[in-house]
């Protein structure tokens, strides 16, 4: 149409207009939704949507810690939304999480955390796994999702290996299996063998293998076994004669766990079986104390102690494998402590130094202190000493500066 054209026209239609306003003052109206710019459609009240599936799922090996991964939450509604839920199903496993009740704001994005148990992934396979999850409005209560489309996401969560366990064996000892009093001649025999698992927890079935005088048992270890744990397993020996016996343990004898460090499985100790009226023939002394306390330093970490060098004597007719000392300095608040290293043969002494860890000499006044030592048998355990009396030792002791 030329411009000519078009300029008659208008003023027509303005005419028109002026003419005929009823039929004018009919014509519809633009709806509100059309309203804003380019005519586009308002958001609807309540819209949650799942924006993405983070890629990792993070954990530290412990089974009782908490995994976890993210799922990217969007609220493309109107208004506020102020707890949402999530659910992922996971190599064939569901996993469902709340918030804490903060408000996703209309328009905001939010990482939203599901959280899971080690025990529940420690059998997942390290690398990518596909995952599903869906998203939905708790509260308000009233909440209509208005896009449930969007509430549902696929994708794949990488899984990182948590780290390997790691098994050590810490002690070895024989006792009666009855009694549990120290294993004598003729009866049944238990090896208890005292572990720790140093690395990541696992699940996974693994046995313990150990050899005694010659007979050899095996049993079942431990497990699940989380990280740190320390625990025992005892296996039972027919009886054998009296006297000392090697006792060589490995752990995990069938290697059937993946491990840190599978050079730290195995461990050999000697241990005693004793007549059966060995038991009333044990005794320990304390025979002397040092005449001053002292301060040292770790050599590796420069932490201070205050240390004090006892005595002890073995008077009785049987090898004492273990002892404990503690020591109290009276006047002060000062508690030393420590353990013999090694067995103290019939007539045999041995010095211990015990010591008070993380203490500074300075903390205590120069001065004489009245310090009781007090000696006791823990290996073998439960037997009856011939004397006690000889077993505690008062003496004075200076701090000097």
């Amino acid at each position: 149409m030329s411009g000519t054209v078009a300029a008659r026209l208008l003023p027509l239609g303005v005419l028109v207009a002026w003419l005929c306003p009823r039929e004018l003052s009919a014509a519809p109206a633009i709806p509100a939704a059309l309203a804003g710019s380019g005519g586009a459609a308002a958001a609807p009240e309540y819209d949650l949507a799942i924006v993405k599936i983070d890629a990792t799922l993070r954990w530290q090996g412990g089974l009782e810690e908490l995994a976890r991964f993210d799922v990217l939450l969007a609220n493309r509604g109107a208004r506020g939304i102020e707890r949402e839920q999530v659910e992922c199903t996971l190599a064939g496993r569901t996993f469902r999480g709340r918030d804490t009740g903060r408000l996703l704001r209309p328009g905001e994005v939010y990482p939203f955390t599901v959280q899971v148990k080690g025990h529940e992934v420690v059998d997942l396979p390290a690398g990518r796994h596909a995952v599903e999850c869906t998203a939905s409005i708790v509260a308000p209560a009233h909440a209509h999702d208005a896009v449930p489309e969007n509430d549902r996401a696929e994708g794949f969560v990488t899984v990182q290996a948590p780290p390997k366990p790691d098994l050590a064996p810490q002690a070895l000892a024989v006792r009666d299996c009855e009694t549990l009093a120290p294993a004598v001649a003729g009866r049944p025999i238990c090896l208890e063998v005292t572990l720790v698992n140093l690395g990541g927890g696992f699940v996974t079935p693994w046995s313990v293998a150990c050899d005694l005088g010659g007979a050899r048992a095996e049993g079942p270890g431990p497990a699940p076994l989380d990280r740190g744990a320390v625990d025992a397993v005892v296996l039972r020996f027919d009886p054998q004669p009296v006297g000392e016996r090697v006792a060589a343990c490995a752990l995990d004898a069938g290697d059937r766990v993946d491990e840190r460090d599978e050079e730290n499985n195995r461990m050999r100790s000697d241990v005693f079986v004793l007549a059966d009226t060995a038991a009333a023939r044990y005794d320990l002394a304390v025979t002397a104390i040092d005449a001053s306390l002292a301060e040292v330093r770790d050599r590796v970490t420069n932490r201070p102690s205050v240390v004090l060098g006892v005595r002890i004597e073995n008077p009785g007719a049987e090898p004492v494998l273990a002892a404990e000392i503690r020591c109290e300095v009276a006047g002060t608040d000062l508690v030393l402590s420590g353990r013999t290293a090694g067995a103290i043969l019939p007539g045999s002494e041995q010095a211990v130094r015990v010591r008070a860890e993380g203490r500074r000499l300075a903390s205590v006044p120069a001065g004489r202190y009245e310090t009781t030592c007090v000696a006791g048998i823990v290996q073998p355990s439960g037997v009856v000493e011939t004397e006690v009396a000889n077993n505690a030792l008062t003496a004075a002791v200076v701090v000097k500066r």
